[in-house]
C-alpha cells in the first residue's frame, strides 16, 4: 500500500507539474513580449521578496507534518485534531502577519530596484496585491498537511496545480488583450481564494474525522521553531538571494536573463522533486515501522536519483543555451560558465533528494542547522564577491560551491552517524560510481555536438532527442552492468500489481 500511494502521488504530481512547466515557458515569452523586460523582472522579484517575508512561518510545516506521522499511523483522531487545531491557530496568525509586513515593506520597494521607469505607486500596489494573493494560502496549511500525512498529497497537487494552470492560461489571455501587471495581481487573488475553498472541502471529504471546532490546540510542533527557523532562513538565502542581488546591483532587466535559464531548471527540478515530496510520508512511516530495511531503500533511492540526474542533465547541458537563444532571443543567453553552473545546480539538487527526504522524515532539524548555516554563509559571501568580478555567472557559481559543501558533503555524515550507523565512505563510493558515467557521457557527446548549429526549434528538438536517446542508452547500460537496477525491479513489480488489480 505504501508503494502504491507513493506511486500515485508521484505520477499525478509529475503530470501536473509538467503541464505547469510547459505553460510557464510560453507565459514568460508572452510576458516579455507584452510587459517588457522591466515589468517581467519586477514581477519575478516579487516572488523572491515574498520568500523572505514568509520567514515568519519559521518553516514549521515540516514539523507539523512530522508530528502527525504517529497519530495518523495509530488512527488517533483526537490527537490529530488537536495538532491540526494548533496548526490552524498558528498559520492564521502567520497569514495576517505576512500581509501586514508586505504592506509596510511596499513603501520601500524601490530599495530592491537599481532602476525603474514604472510609477513607484503602481509598483507598490501590485506588490501588495501579490503579497495578499500569496499570504492567504497559509489559512489552509493544516488541511494540506493532513492530506500529505495520510499519503494523499496528490489531492493537494491536483487542486494547486490546476489552479496554477488556469491562472497561467488566464494570465496569457489577459496579456494578449493588452492588460498589464495590475490585472494579473487581481487575478492571482481570485484564484487563491477559489483554490483555498476547494482544499477545505477536499480535506473534510478525505478525512471525515476532521473537526477543529472543539479540539484543544496542541502546539507541540512549534518546539522545533528555533531549528526550523535556521533551516528556513538559510534555505531562503541559498535559493532566493540570486535574483535580489542581480536586481539590486545590476538591473531588473538582467533578472530576466537569469530567470530565462532558472525557470527551465526549476521546472525540471520541481518535476523531479515530486519523487521526494510524494515519498516523504511513506519514508516517514517506513522509518517508524521498518528500520532494518531503511538502509537498502536509501541506497536504492540514491541510485534512482543519480540515474534521473544523469539522463536529464547531460543532454540539458548540451542544448539549454541554444533553446534560450531560439525561444527567448540571443539577448537572454548566459555565458558558458553560467549555463554550465546552473545545470550543475540541478544535478546536485536531484541527487540530494534521498538525503533531504530521509533527514526530514527522521526529524533531524537540529542536526541540519550546521550544514545550512555553512551553506548560506558561503553562498552569500561568494555571491557578493563573484557578482562584481564575473557578473551573473559568478552568482550562479557561488550557489554551486555552497550547495556541494553545505549539503552533499555534510548530510551523509549526519545520516550515517545518527541512523544508519554506517561508514560515510560507503555513500561517497556509491555516489562516485554513479557520477562517473554522467561525466563520461557528457564529454563524449560534447565532442560530437559542439560544432552543430541549430537554426530553429525543429532542429533543436532533433538535436535534443538525439543526445537524450544516446545518453539514455549509455547510462542505462552502465547501471545494468554495475547492478544498480533495484529501482527498475520495484517499478516492474508495481506495474505488475496494478495489472493484476485491474484484471
Amino acid at each position: 500500500m505504501r508503494t502504491k500511494k507513493t506511486a500515485r502521488n508521484l505520477i499525478i504530481s509529475t503530470i501536473l507539474t509538467t503541464l505547469v512547466a510547459l505553460i510557464g515557458l510560453f507565459k514568460i515569452k508572452v510576458f516579455l513580449a507584452n510587459l517588457g523586460d522591466e515589468a517581467t523582472g519586477i514581477y519575478q522579484l516579487f516572488t523572491q521578496i515574498f520568500s523572505y517575508i514568509s520567514l515568519v512561518d519559521a518553516g514549521l510545516t515540516s514539523s507539523l507534518l512530522y508530528s502527525l506521522y504517529k497519530p495518523v499511523s495509530d488512527e488517533n483522531h483526537k490527537k490529530i485534531n488537536e495538532i491540526l487545531k494548533g496548526g490552524h491557530n498558528f498559520y492564521s496568525k502567520i497569514a495576517l502577519i505576512i500581509i501586514a509586513i508586505g504592506i509596510v515593506l511596499s513603501f520601500k520597494i524601490d530599495f530592491f530596484l537599481s532602476d525603474y521607469t514604472l510609477p513607484l505607486n503602481y509598483i507598490r500596489i501590485c506588490f501588495i496585491l501579490f503579497i495578499v494573493s500569496s499570504g492567504i494560502n497559509y489559512f489552509v496549511t493544516p488541511q494540506k498537511v493532513i492530506l500529505e500525512a495520510r499519503q494523499n498529497l496528490y489531492k493537494v497537487h491536483m487542486v494547486v496545480y490546476t489552479s496554477i494552470i488556469v491562472k497561467g492560461l488566464l494570465e496569457i489571455t489577459l496579456l494578449l488583450m493588452h492588460l498589464k501587471l495590475l490585472s494579473l495581481m487581481l487575478l492571482a487573488i481570485g484564484i487563491s481564494i477559489i483554490q483555498n475553498i476547494v482544499i477545505l472541502i477536499i480535506a473534510k471529504s478525505d478525512y471525515k474525522e476532521l473537526d477543529l471546532k472543539d479540539a484543544k490546540p496542541d502546539n507541540s510542533f512549534t518546539k522545533e521553531t528555533k531549528n526550523l527557523m535556521v533551516q528556513k532562513v538559510t534555505g531562503i538565502i541559498f535559493n532566493n538571494i540570486d535574483v535580489i542581488l542581480i536586481s539590486k546591483y545590476i538591473s531588473s532587466a538582467s533578472v530576466v536573463i537569469y530567470t530565462s535559464y532558472n525557470y527551465i531548471i526549476t521546472s525540471i527540478q520541481n518535476i523531479v522533486k515530486k519523487i521526494g515530496s510524494s515519498s516523504l510520508a511513506s519514508v516517514g512511516n517506513l522509518l517508524v515501522t521498518d528500520k532494518t530495511n531503511a538502509k537498502n531503500i536509501f541506497y536504492e533511492y540514491n541510485a534512482m536519483c543519480f540515474y534521473i540526474a544523469n539522463i536529464l542533465c547531460v543532454p540539458l547541458l548540451l542544448v539549454i543555451t541554444s533553446f534560450v537563444s531560439i525561444f527567448y532571443g540571443e539577448a537572454y543567453v548566459l555565458p558558458y560558465l553560467g549555463s554550465v553552473s546552473i545545470v550543475i545546480i540541478l544535478y546536485f539538487k536531484v541527487i540530494d533528494i534521498p538525503l533531504e527526504v530521509f533527514a526530514e522524515a527522521l526529524g533531524y532539524f537540529d542536526k541540519l542547522k550546521k550544514c545550512l548555516i555553512i551553506q548560506s554563509i558561503i553562498n552569500l559571501t561568494l555571491s557578493l564577491i563573484l557578482l562584481f568580478k564575473i557578473g551573473i555567472s559568478g552568482v550562479i557559481l557561488a550557489t554551486v560551491i555552497s550547495f556541494i559543501i553545505g549539503e552533499f558533503a555534510l548530510y551523509p555524515q549526519i545520516l550515517n552517524k545518527n541512523y544508519f550507523k554506517d561508514d560515510k565512505i560507503n555513500y561517497y563510493g556509491h555516489s562516485a560510481k554513479l557520477l562517473v558515467i554522467g561525466i563520461a557521457s557528457y564529454l563524449c557527446l560534447y565532442l560530437f555536438v559542439r560544432n552543430i548549429t541549430v537554426p530553429n526549434l525543429f532542429y533543436w528538438f532533433l538535436l535534443g532527442l538525439g543526445t537524450f536517446t544516446i545518453n539514455l542508452l549509455v547510462v542505462t547500460i552502465y547501471f545494468i552492468l554495475t547492478k544498480e537496477t533495484a529501482f527498475f525491479a520495484r517499478f516492474k513489480r508495481l506495474i505488475t500489481e496494478r495489472k493484476k488489480n485491474h484484471a
